[in-house]
């Protein structure tokens, strides 16, 4: 049975998510999915025993879900205990800094994630289809862009005709023009140049912008008897519709169906292995808005046994080519 005075506290700690650092409603359901782990481990024990609790947290999760959900739950975790420490002191004499640092995901052997993202090659199947209606046509110039942007599906699809500019290849995700980012961060990002992909999406830029005022979403709604773009609020449905279009080019192209966020796993793999330097690196952890470098290389561990080997040979034979 869970503690009572532990499901008060994990109740506290979600209206200070909403109340003081006004995180978004996916963002607080993410966390008080977590945190129903974190009861449920628990149990009657109250939290200032939690690190006696055995199994510790991570294994007790490891048994339970997959991998990637692990490694969320344990970061909810840590920022919970964390929390606890320093709004409670009973709680923090016994859960120590040190211990909340070992709520990660258990290591085993030398894994590697696997992130099963779009690959360039697949996003141009996608874009060999010949569009029937205006909807396939908006449905492929937005995995284009969700590629060459790397954006978050909920920053794009809530992104103003206004936020997009394409002679600078830039685009503003600026909470203030109404886009939806993580955690309500502010920038300005910039879109690859890969120009049969950037031919879909002015296409489409020039569909919209020749039909909609520069306020109306650039994914814009559209009516279904006479397939026009609409200047109407999106629906609740909206990323629904955006992944049963997507869907529906992943069948016909003959491409494995993932969701949209694996297009934003493309866009991190594909600038990672082909950036030049750290500046290029550092340039692709900006542009998906990591706060920095390191958050970005301990998620997309990019680089495989062959990719490595093949670098590092390189790396000998552009030194006798300069000596030589």
């Amino acid at each position: 049975m869970i503690d009572r005075d532990n499901w008060k506290l994990a109740k506290a700690y979600l209206a200070y998510l909403a109340e003081v650092k006004q995180l978004d409603p996916g963002t607080i359901s993410s966390a008080q999915t977590s945190l129903r782990y974190v009861l449920e481990w628990a149990d009657e024990a109250p939290f200032a025993k939690a690190p006696e609790i055995r199994p510790t947290f991570p294994r007790y999760l490891a048994e339970r879900i997959s991998s990637a959900s692990v490694e969320l739950a344990c970061g909810t975790a840590r920022r919970f205990f964390h929390w606890l420490r320093l709004s409670n002191k009973r709680i923090g004499k016994s859960v120590t800094e040190l211990w909340t640092e070992t709520l990660a995901k258990p290591r085993i052997g030398s894994e590697v994630k696997q992130y099963n993202e779009y690959t360039l090659d697949e996003v141009y199947s996608l874009m060999s289809v010949a569009p029937s209606s205006i909807r396939m046509k908006r449905d492929q110039a937005a995995i284009a862009f969700l590629f060459l942007s790397g954006m978050r599906i909920g920053a794009f699809s809530s992104m103003p005709i206004a936020a997009v500019d394409l002679d600078s290849l830039s685009v503003k995700q600026w909470p203030a023009l109404g886009v939806r980012t993580k955690l309500k961060k502010k920038a300005t990002t910039f879109l690859l140049d890969i120009k049969d992909l950037l031919k879909i999406v002015r296409a489409y830029d020039h569909l919209v912008r020749g039909q909609l005022p520069d306020d109306a979403f650039w994914y814009a709604p559209f009516d279904v008897p006479t397939d026009m773009l609409l200047p109407a609020t999106a629906g609740v449905v909206r990323g629904t519709r955006f992944k049963e279009g997507m869907r529906q080019l992943c069948d016909l192209a003959g491409v494995d169906y993932r969701s949209p966020h694996h297009l934003r796993h493309g866009f991190a793999v594909y600038g990672l292995k082909n950036a030049r330097d750290i500046a290029d690196m550092e340039a692709v952890s900006k542009n998906l808005m990591h706060s920095s470098l390191t958050i970005t290389l301990k998620i997309y561990a990019v680089l495989q046994e062959g990719d490595v080997k093949a670098r590092i040979v390189n790396l000998g034979r552009n030194n006798n080519e300069v000596t030589g």
